[in-house]
């Protein structure tokens, strides 16, 4: 085959113009014989989404429509190892922590970062050391919960939580208000009372009318009508992984509520802490022109106090740019001249 020059930026179109297809099969074939080159997309497809976390401890516990698999950090980690005496892993949008629990699962120190409250706190509880004492307590706070009657109490809504009431049927939503306002009066602990948190907060779509879709919210029915049973049911989950998964006390894993682009900042930050260095930075990218994260995660990020209705705007100006949320203003200005 004549020799061709193949330009440095070639893709499929430019090939198509240096060689017919004949020529092209040929070349193609000797680079894989060249390369070994080994298709693995069926492998890694099962890893890119959350089919196979929603049945692993810890990655269960959210039901995150970005996340993946923490099986495919760790492929990354085997393929790419870090010295764990030297180095930790970092993941800059960390979402609810598949990077982390990973890591804390090799036994190495990870750090995570992300402008979503709610993510950041997924983050934390999952990838935490719980102790036997921690595990008791958190027992004995589940079964006080457990023993709770919501029967004849009635709150006032929250003026943060009013902006999402619309959202739950008025029952669900009234329970909600009294479950919340029970766990802030009578879970003392950080650990118990962020474990409680993350429970009620994981379990507010399946009490309400919405459903996480497309770039937000999408309207259907509640599936469940008993918010107290699908918050104990989300206790004990956490708590089964919580006690059948043993972790290094020595491993530091933990999230950060801070922008990707200051990532440096908070590396130092970790060096600090650890003594370690920076080796592996592993993220997946916030699907720039799609996903509105701080819509998609209204009802958790309103309901848990992370921001008000108000603020939600505001909050979105952090996200590494969404091109169609928080346009830069010189091209929101041509926009406007067109």
């Amino acid at each position: 085959m004549k020799e061709r020059k193949i330009p440095n930026n070639s893709d499929w179109k430019t090939l198509k113009g240096v060689f017919d297809d004949k020529s092209l099969g040929k070349y193609f074939s000797r680079l894989e014989s060249e390369f070994s080159v080994t298709n693995e997309a069926d492998f890694f497809a099962r890893l890119v989404n959350m089919s196979t976390a929603n049945k692993e401890p810890f990655h269960r516990w959210v039901r995150y429509r970005e996340g993946y698999a923490g099986e495919l950090v760790k492929e990354i980690l085997r393929r790419y190892p870090i010295n764990p005496q030297k180095h930790f892993l970092m993941d800059p949008m960390c979402g609810s922590g598949s990077s982390l629990v990973a890591a804390n699962e090799l036994g190495i120190d990870a750090l995570g970062l992300d402008v979503n409250g709610y993510a950041v706190l997924s983050s934390n509880v999952k990838s935490r050391h719980y102790s036997r004492q921690n595990i008791k307590l958190i027992e004995d706070d589940i079964s006080k919960f457990r023993r709770f009657n919501l029967g004849g109490k009635s709150i006032p809504t929250a003026s943060s939580a009013a902006d999402i009431e619309k959202y739950f049927p008025h029952k669900n939503f009234e329970g909600l208000l009294i479950i919340n306002e029970w766990i802030r009066r009578n879970i003392k602990t950080d650990f118990s009372s962020s474990i409680f948190h993350l429970a009620f907060l994981a379990s507010l779509e399946d009490c309400s009318d919405r459903k996480k879709d497309g770039n937000g919210l999408a309207t259907r029915p509640a599936p469940v009508h008993d918010p107290k049973e699908r918050i104990l049911w989300q206790l004990d989950l956490m708590l089964e992984d919580i006690k059948s998964c043993k972790r290094d006390e020595g491993v530091t894993c933990y999230a950060v509520d801070s922008s990707a682009l200051d990532l440096s900042t908070a590396a130092d930050d970790m060096s600090s802490k650890t003594k370690k260095s920076v080796h592996s930075i592993i993220f997946s990218p916030p699907y720039a022109n799609s996903f509105d994260y701080f819509e998609s995660y209204k009802l958790e990020l309103i309901f848990g106090g992370f921001v008000t209705a108000d603020d939600l705007k505001k909050a979105k100006s952090r996200l590494i740019r969404n091109f169609r949320i928080t346009k830069p203003k010189s091209v929101q200005k041509e926009i406007m001249s067109v």
